[in-house]
This record gives C-alpha cells, structure tokens and sequence, in this order.
C-alpha cells in the first residue's frame, strides 16, 4: 500500500498529538495512560 507523503505527515502529527495527550493525562496521574504511553514508547 503506497502513500504519498503528505499522508504520512499527516499520520506523523496524528501520532505526535496523540502522545502528547497521553503524556499531559500521564502527569494528571492517570494510571491507564501511563500504560498507554509506555505501550507506545516501546512500539518506536
């Protein structure tokens, strides 16, 4: 499946919004985001 290069910026900065949700809920205190973030850390 070829993608052209915007779609994966696009995918690139989805990512990058995603994890800096997950990290802002990781510093509330939430547990299951904390499990979250490190589930994706692992993955890059």
């Amino acid at each position: 499946m070829a993608m052209s290069k915007k779609d994966m910026d696009k995918k690139k900065s989805a990512k990058k919004e995603k994890m800096q949700e997950l990290e802002k809920m990781a510093s509330a205190g939430s547990k299951d985001a904390k499990k979250k973030l490190a589930k994706e850390m692992k993955k890059k």
